[in-house]
């Protein structure tokens, strides 16, 4: 379990180096539901010719609505700023 990041992007580079030293070939990628796509597309990029194949399990946020999340401010809050974090992350280059 990689534990330094402070961020999704840090996150996937300290589980490459993990990945690397331990001479893994695959991993399994863990984040919350509404986390999951920009998690998907940042360890895609950091992960991207090395062969090493992740797998992708999300888990429930207990205060997250994924069915319905445009009723609920604290969904709706969480599923724009995602979309702001992917978009920046895209400008950046980090996807």
């Amino acid at each position: 379990m990689e534990d330094k990041a402070n961020s999704t992007y840090e996150n996937a580079l300290y589980s490459k180096q993990l990945v690397d030293k331990y001479k893994f070939k695959s991993a399994i990628i863990v984040t919350s539901n509404y986390h999951m796509r920009r998690s998907r597309l940042v360890f895609n990029k950091a992960f991207q010719g090395t062969g090493i194949n992740l797998t992708y399990c999300s888990a429930l946020e207990k205060s997250f609505t994924p069915n319905g999340w445009f009723t609920d401010k604290y969904s709706r809050d969480i599923v724009f700023s995602e979309y702001i974090k992917i978009v920046g992350y895209w400008i950046e280059d980090k996807l």
